[in-house]
């Protein structure tokens, strides 16, 4: 029976892999040279594992969005816990399109998540709108809507005062007026939002239907 004998301090743990295993290597091939050293063996199956974790971990923040992320930081800086059920109102949140009531995210989040009540839903987009996620908006209906965040911050609304339909739109030549006039006053603008309120095309055209069905009654009395 061969008897190996090596010493690795933790200077050798902490300096390159490689050089780690050739040390151990050609140590173990002095003693056993027809034989794999199982110490080298058991290293080189415990760094491939360490690989492998690495590279799912990096595939999973890879996959994680963006609002996750953001989110979970945001609770972990003010010392909060990051439950399921916060996240997956977020969730529910995020995957609605346009700018959704609170009582539409409750709808979903009963049909999605049966089990979540109502005060969670609210407590959760108050917490999105702390962490800049969720931005509350006021189009003149007589309740919030909230607008998921946006990266590109300098967009506006069509907002259609018969039917609420909302239309996002980016016009840079705006934003270059809108520069243009803060300038003039001296004023440091960090966003701005244009809310033009109207009619859209449909209910104008439903609108300009039911004018002409009056107008035809009125010419039918005479």
């Amino acid at each position: 029976m061969h008897i190996f004998q090596t010493r690795l301090c933790s200077r050798t743990f902490a300096g390159n892999f490689a050089s780690l295993v050739r040390h151990l290597n050609l140590r173990w091939s002095f003693w056993s040279p027809n034989n794999t050293c199982p110490i080298l063996t058991l290293l080189v199956t415990f760094q491939i594992g360490l690989n492998v974790e690495k590279a799912e971990d990096m595939k999973q923040a890879k996959n994680t969005p963006e609002w996750r992320r953001r989110l979970t930081e945001y609770i972990q800086s003010q010392g909060r816990l990051v439950t399921r059920p916060r996240m997956a109102v977020a969730e529910v949140f995020f995957s609605m399109k346009g700018h959704p009531g609170i009582e539409m995210v409750i709808s979903q989040v009963r049909k999605k998540y049966p089990g979540i009540g109502d005060a969670t839903v609210y407590r959760t987009m108050r917490l999105l709108v702390e962490a800049g996620l969720a931005i509350p908006r006021d189009f003149g209906e007589g309740f919030t809507r909230y607008e998921a965040y946006d990266d590109d911050k300098n967009h506006n609304h069509l907002v259609c005062s018969g039917c609420g339909a909302i239309i996002e739109f980016v016009a840079p030549e705006l934003d270059e007026i809108l520069t243009k006039i803060a300038l003039e006053h001296e004023f440091l603008v960090n966003q701005h939002r244009v809310e033009i309120f109207g009619l859209c095309k449909k209910c104008r055209e439903l609108k300009a239907d039911s004018d002409r069905k009056q107008a035809t009654k009125h010419t039918k009395k005479r």
